[in-house]
């Protein structure tokens, strides 16, 4: 048996934005069941990973998205409100500090 091994890369910028284009049009063209969420879930998991170089625009656009598609079941609220305090968090970060974007 063969096996490989394949070192994670992480994402450039287009590519993530790509990959957050592409979880927005397949949002809006399927069903809200469960089936959807978890297929919908790689794509924000692959924005927010933390070896990838993050741009804060978008790590915030794929927490809220994440936030609203987790907020749905009642088992993942309280991870989706963790989530959205992740967000509020980061925008007071980036008011105090204009000089960086």
């Amino acid at each position: 048996m063969i096996t490989f091994q394949v070192a994670p890369r992480s994402l450039s910028l287009t590519e993530q934005s790509v990959l957050l284009a592409e979880f927005a049009l397949r949002n809006r063209s399927q069903p809200r069941d469960e089936l959807t969420r978890e297929e919908l879930s790689p794509y924000l998991s692959a924005i927010l990973e933390p070896g990838s170089s993050q741009c804060w625009s978008l790590r915030s656009a794929a927490l809220l998205l994440r936030s609203e598609l987790e907020g749905r079941e009642r088992r993942s609220v309280e991870r989706s409100m963790m989530q959205a305090q992740a967000l509020v968090d980061c925008t007071r970060d980036v008011e105090g500090k204009q000089e960086v974007r």
